[in-house]
């Protein structure tokens, strides 16, 4: 059927392709690894940007907090500077 050296050929590229496929099955699999870290990366940084809008929320909220309180403060600093002056007059 195969001479000996057409048999011991194709057992070399047998043997080729074993070793072909090894190395491409190691390279998916380390591919496969780099894919799972990015991931984990694009998962730890999506929980970082989540914490910090809510930090800027708190940051916000409190930010026109101190704002009324500044407008109410003016407020009455008028009112209490209007009426030392009309007394006063």
């Amino acid at each position: 059927m195969f001479s000996i050296h057409h048999r011991s050929a194709i057992d070399k590229r047998f043997i080729l392709l074993n070793v072909i496929y090894s190395r491409s099955r190691e390279t998916v699999n380390a591919k496969d690894r780099e894919i799972a870290s990015l991931r984990r990366q694009i998962d730890s940084t999506s929980e970082e940007l989540t914490e910090v809008g809510r930090g800027r929320e708190v940051a916000l909220r409190e930010n026109r907090r101190l704002q009324d309180d500044l407008n109410t403060m003016t407020r009455e600093n008028q009112v209490c500077v209007c009426v030392c002056v009309c007394v006063c007059v």
